[in-house]
């Protein structure tokens, strides 16, 4: 019931990152018994975007992924970090290079945002401070053995 109000209230209409454009939102939902539930793709948009920044050997801020993926509000930089924390977790597991650590906060001087620091201790591949050398040089560890990856 609520989703229908706010489709009302928005007239019908969503983004569809997949198609670029606003759409009905019928096109975006998907009936579960009397309930229906908004359907998005930008999760599993993410691991492809982090590569191609990967290859690129680019950086991004979380904003600018967040706009990129079209993460819908509210709380779209949240969103976007819990996925990225995911994806570190996936990462980890499968003995590759951090993929997440091409997303830079604005606001730390080019490092990823704390939660980026907190997970990689959570799953014991960082020892240290979530800012400083000591964090910049473990950073700066993981761009080089990502880049690496991608190299040509």
């Amino acid at each position: 019931m609520l989703l229908q109000n706010l489709a009302e209230l928005y007239h019908g209409l969503l983004y569809s990152p997949i198609e670029g454009r606003l759409m009905n939102m019928a096109a975006c939902m998907k009936p579960t018994g009397n309930d229906m539930i908004v359907t998005t793709n930008w999760q599993a948009q993410l691991p492809e975007i982090l590569d191609e920044l990967a290859a690129e050997k680019t950086c991004i801020s979380y904003r600018d992924l967040a706009d990129r993926l079209a993460v819908p509000a509210p709380l779209r930089i949240r969103q976007t970090a819990n996925a990225l924390d995911q994806v570190i977790r996936a990462d980890h597991a499968t003995g590759r290079p951090l993929r997440a650590a091409v997303v830079i906060s604005t606001r730390n001087t080019g490092l990823p945002a704390r939660g980026f620091f907190q997970t990689c201790a959570e799953i014991g591949r960082y020892f240290g401070p979530e800012n400083g050398p000591q964090a910049a040089f473990f950073h700066a560890l993981e761009l080089r053995r990502l880049f690496a990856e991608y190299a040509d």
